[in-house]
């Protein structure tokens, strides 16, 4: 099954992402879906280079997009959602925001998870 298999009816589902605003670092903002997003959605294949470990201090990073955070975090969790566990999870990075990847959606790092697949 190709990993892009899924992928835009999922997204479609997506809801917004609970993120810990990286300037201010405690306050709490939502990641939303962008103007972009629903034609990269549509296309998307499920190619995408990643660097870093995986770990909390070197997580995972895409490159620079030209779509939304909401996407990328949403990306690299589909992705990523089967090689990782609540137990280990794989940690990633999108705009100075750490997320751990967990099966069913992502945490930020205030503990707040948002659920991804229903």
């Amino acid at each position: 099954m190709p990993v892009s298999e899924g992928f835009y009816e999922i997204w479609l589902g997506a809801p917004e992402i609970h993120a810990r605003d990286p300037v201010s670092g405690f306050e709490v903002i939502t990641l939303s879906v962008g103007p972009k997003d629903k034609e990269v959605a549509k296309r998307w294949r499920g190619n995408l280079f990643m660097k870093g470990a995986g770990s909390r201090e070197k997580p995972l990073q895409g490159p620079a997009a030209d779509h939304s955070p909401h996407f990328r975090v949403f990306e690299m969790w589909f992705i990523l959602r089967s090689r990782t566990t609540e137990e280990n999870p794989l940690f990633i990075e999108v705009n100075d925001m750490v997320f751990s990847v967990v099966p069913e959606g992502v945490v930020a790092e205030d503990g707040q998870p948002t659920q991804l697949l229903s």
